[in-house]
């Protein structure tokens, strides 16, 4: 992310940002798996790649699904992480 190096960014307190680090790593991560996997339909969403190859398979596009819900459920947990240092630390 475009903040992950920026010193204007940054939190004085180390736990923090070592707290926001790891939410921008989760986050880009998922961001980097999406872009990878998926590709854009006229409607304006996101289908997955195994949907538009005509060997179409469904295996293939659970476990890519399951994948997507799974780093969705990490940025979730590295979120709740962080609010909850910054609400310890940031008094």
């Amino acid at each position: 992310m475009q903040y992950d190096h920026d010193p204007e960014y940054e939190f004085v307190d180390c736990e923090v940002e070592t707290y926001k680090k790891r939410l921008f790593a989760t986050v880009d991560e998922f961001l980097s798996y999406k872009a990878i996997n998926t590709f854009p339909t006229k409607i304006g969403t996101q289908a997955i790649y195994t949907w538009k190859n005509k060997d179409y398979d469904f295996a293939e596009s659970l476990c890519i699904s399951k994948e997507f819900n799974d780093l969705a459920t990490a940025i979730w947990n590295a979120y709740k992480e962080f609010i909850s240092v910054c609400k310890r630390n940031l008094k």
